[in-house]
């Protein structure tokens, strides 16, 4: 079991939730940065913590993990170029402005460039913020252009002209990567320009590793920093109505892209004036500042809601199949559950296409707020595929809403197993 101590010392020093902490897995993150930082025992550990902010940040990086690859998601990438290509700026001769936070070791933020000029904008008039904690993180990725970034999966056709195949990964051209403005610093405590707003925000695989309050927050701030008509593109993991409030779905499935929901723009987001052109530059820069950690926040009483708190929503899917979860998806994006139930359940009959089903029809009981059916569709997934990291975080997340933390420990080990063993099989 976790030391409460440290768990209360991370809770109050960090935004991240103390589960993340919890169980095999969690301990283990504790003793290797013990061991690498030379602490002897907990108690030094815990005293280098609360005066270290260096050693503070290395162990949240070591917990969050950063997962990030190339075009991950690939209707979310053939959307946003789709929308960049119909913005009205983009003959406008005002630049467009991203930003990717976490940008982790680069995938992501190079992949907005691509994609911007995909969509017919000029290479000088692209403009990304690329913000992460990890000083190592933001390191390797401003080196994109001299050392290869891995590879999971193949470049779409209109991007494979920006990058260079090398020693089994790809390099950046370095005219897309001078595109990039790298920040080594907290999000909680970056801002960008001020007046600046952002056509795109991409935060994946963040909100998943946040406290609730702390989730809140940097939605909030998120829905501030983006446009009136910019898109917010999360994870897979972050997909869900609970966890992206003060947002809306665009209505487009396997997209994770949200707006700010038009009913509360007024009282969300802050007049801005235009965002002014940026001059052109030749190299990424990093800024100088370390990173600020947040400051502890006020715990917030639970809110009333059909889906318990702290029970996330899988996401509707994560491949196009046949028409039936087509179907479903488009149906539960648009909050008809009870026809996606019905059409997903009918795609179990399919074979080869089970497990796709079960994640959706796990991911539409949660919404409807029947969690033994989750549970048992959740179950049934893992029981076909053991080392499916989706169901089994969110079978963990049921069981920590039942009281069961042991079990839901279990899990969580399980899901870092499956995938660390991903990662390994890709690397290998």
């Amino acid at each position: 079991m976790t030391d409460p101590r440290l768990l209360a010392l991370v809770e109050a020093r960090t935004p991240l939730h103390r589960r993340l902490l919890e169980g095999e897995a969690g301990e283990q993150v504790i003793r290797r940065r013990m061991r690498e930082s030379g602490a002897g025992d907990l108690e030094t550990y815990c005293r280098r913590l609360a005066e270290d902010p260096v050693e503070l940040e290395a162990l949240v990086v070591a917990i969050a993990v950063p997962e990030t690859w190339f075009f991950r998601y690939r209707a979310s990438w053939e959307y946003l170029a789709e929308k960049l290509r119909d913005h009205p700026a983009r003959n406008s001769g005002r630049s467009l402005f991203m930003l990717s936070a976490p940008c982790a070791t680069g995938p992501e933020p190079l992949s907005l460039v691509a994609t911007a000029l995909h969509a017919g904008w000029p290479l000088e008039r692209i403009e990304v913020e690329a913000v992460d904690v990890s000083a190592v993180a933001v390191a390797t990725a401003s080196r994109s252009a001299e050392r290869p970034l891995p590879l999971r999966e193949p470049l779409p056709p209109w991007a494979e002209m920006w990058f260079e195949h090398r020693d089994g990964g790809v390099v950046a051209r370095p005219e897309i990567l001078a595109r990039i403005r790298f920040a080594h610093a907290d999000l909680f405590a970056w801002s960008p320009e001020e007046g600046r707003r952002f056509d795109v925000i991409l935060c994946r695989n963040l909100l998943i590793y946040l406290a609730p309050e702390s989730r809140r927050r940097i939605l909030d701030r998120c829905g501030r920093w983006l446009a009136d008509d910019g898109v917010l593109l999360v994870g897979h993991a972050d997909h869900d109505a609970r966890s992206v409030e003060g947002f809306e779905s665009v209505g487009v499935p396997q997209t994770f892209a949200y707006r700010r929901r038009r009913a509360s723009a007024d009282s969300t987001a802050r007049p801005a004036p235009a965002s002014p052109t940026r001059t052109e530059r030749t190299k990424p820069r990093i800024s100088k500042g370390g990173p600020a950690i947040a400051a502890p926040t006020a715990p917030q009483p639970p809110e009333r809601r059909a889906v318990p708190p702290q029970v996330e929503i899988a996401p509707v899917g994560s491949s196009p199949t046949g028409p039936e979860l087509g179907e479903a998806r488009r149906l539960a994006d648009l909050g008809r559950l009870d026809e996606a139930a019905v059409l997903a359940e009918a795609g179990l009959k399919h074979p080869g296409r089970e497990a796709e089903s079960l994640e959706l029809l796990g991911s539409i009981r949660l919404a409807q707020g029947r969690l033994e059916l989750a549970s048992e569709c959740f179950r049934s997934l893992v029981y076909l595929d053991p080392q499916h990291e989706a169901g089994l975080l969110q079978l963990a997340l049921l069981a920590e809403h039942a009281g069961d933390r042991a079990e839901a420990a279990r899990l969580r080990d399980r899901a870092a197993r499956a995938s660390r063993r991903s990662e390994a099989d890709l690397n290998s």
